[in-house]
């Protein structure tokens, strides 16, 4: 595969159904992602409360930034697309590009990391009131 650096950048190029193409790709990513997801009762032994948790599918597409120590990181959205169902077409194609389509969002990067650090000290504080409970229960 022959890559030109100097002016292009890899990326991935989304179509859902016969909507316009988003074009992800930035001169400063180092992750680019295209995640489809499917959750709920997903065949007919699944053990999914369809009232509690529906089938849900949806598209996002998103990366993470990797500019160097000088600059903070980002994780730029283009797309986060729900409500897709049975019979919707997803393409993904990976191309090399010189422009790209504007992300729709971006968030900085140490926010997740202060998101999971609140997160682990709310587990911390619920554990160290519980274990007393289970902690002498047999696993």
């Amino acid at each position: 595969m022959d890559l030109d650096f100097d002016r292009k950048m890899i990326g991935l190029k989304v179509q859902i159904n016969h909507q316009t193409p988003v074009l992800a790709a930035g001169d400063d990513l180092g992750v680019l992602n295209a995640i489809l997801s499917c959750t709920g009762p997903l065949g007919p032994r699944s053990q999914v409360d369809p009232e509690k948790e529906p089938l849900d599918i949806f598209l996002t597409l998103g990366g993470l930034t990797r500019r160097g120590p000088q600059e903070s990181e980002e994780h730029p959205r283009w797309l986060h697309q729900d409500g897709l169902g049975v019979g919707d077409r997803v393409s993904i194609e990976v191309v090399q590009v010189d422009e790209a389509t504007p992300a729709e969002t971006a968030f900085a990067a140490r926010e997740q990391e202060r998101e999971e650090r609140e997160y682990f000290e709310h587990c911390r504080s619920i554990y160290l009131e519980l274990r007393h409970k289970y902690e002498s229960l047999p696993l």
